[in-house]
């Protein structure tokens, strides 16, 4: 099998719902959050190459988005009586890599990804190493 190169637009739209009990933390403090609906859209574009390497096939992978927050960028918690209010960025970039190698019908894949805000000096990473079978 020989290497091939794929390009893929992607258009996301995501919606969150969370809500979190309330509780007593260890220094006895009353801690409450309202319930909170986040939405947001991501436009970008993604490539895949994949080729034999070592009995299996090795995919790599990689995706840069813009992705921007269209509601619910506000978070708001009541620890003993005090409102305290949090706001999330409303744009950001995302450059996200990953690899993953399969072998008859298991799959080793690894993901690493980082979003960088576009008004404030705001960064997130994240990363995921997954073991799993296809069937």
């Amino acid at each position: 099998m020989g290497s091939r190169i794929h390009w893929i637009p992607h258009i996301r739209l995501s919606h969150t719902q969370v809500s979190i009990d309330r509780f007593t933390d260890t220094v006895q403090a009353d801690v409450s959050f309202s319930d909170e609906d986040r939405s947001s859209v991501a436009l970008g574009i993604a490539t895949d190459s994949a080729r034999s390497a070592g009995g299996g096939e090795l995919s790599l992978r990689a995706s840069v988005h813009l992705e921007h927050h269209i509601r619910g960028t506000d978070t708001t918690a009541e620890v003993s009586g005090t409102r305290l209010r949090a706001s999330t960025q409303d744009t950001g970039a995302i450059l996200g890599l990953g690899a993953g190698w399969q072998k008859g019908p298991w799959i080793l894949e690894t993901t690493v990804s980082a979003r960088q805000a576009l008004d404030t000096d705001s960064q997130a990473l994240s990363a995921a190493l997954n073991l799993g079978m296809q069937f």
